[in-house]
């Protein structure tokens, strides 16, 4: 019963301070696409055998860390949204709001990070696949 009534008052917090939310009715589609798409970065992460194979997950790895750094981007924004207006919620919370929303944006610039020393590494591994002239 707490954890429900603690929702509540999260999104009439949420509502009230304008950032809102919206829940997905097609959540499950988007499990789906997920799981396609990490199903063709392990295959090739497994079968990268050529040069182009390297390049081509080196690009993914790119993109992921563009979709990372907007992701930091917009928890930052929202961290900040929260140390201008917290909500009444952080009185019996631990952690503030907008320090949660902080975390969540350094583990993104981290991931972010991370996907591009990959993409770097691959772009040298299709380097040495290259056969001499």
């Amino acid at each position: 019963m707490t954890a429900s009534l603690l929702i509540s008052v999260v999104a009439f917090a949420l509502s009230a301070s304008g950032t809102g939310f919206v829940l997905h009715s097609g959540a499950s589609t988007a499990v789906k696409a997920q799981h396609r798409a990490q199903a063709k970065v392990s295959h090739l992460v497994n079968a990268p055998t050529t040069a182009e194979g390297h390049h081509e997950l080196a690009e993914y790895f790119r993109k992921e860390a563009e979709r990372e750094i907007a992701r930091a981007q917009h928890y930052s924004e929202v961290s900040v949204t929260y140390r201008l207006h917290p909500p009444r919620v952080d009185a019996v919370r631990n952690v503030s709001t907008a320090d949660y929303y902080q975390h969540l944006a350094e583990q993104a610039r981290n991931e972010a990070l991370a996907d591009d020393e990959m993409a770097t590494f691959h772009d040298r591994l299709a380097e040495g696949i290259v056969p001499a002239k």
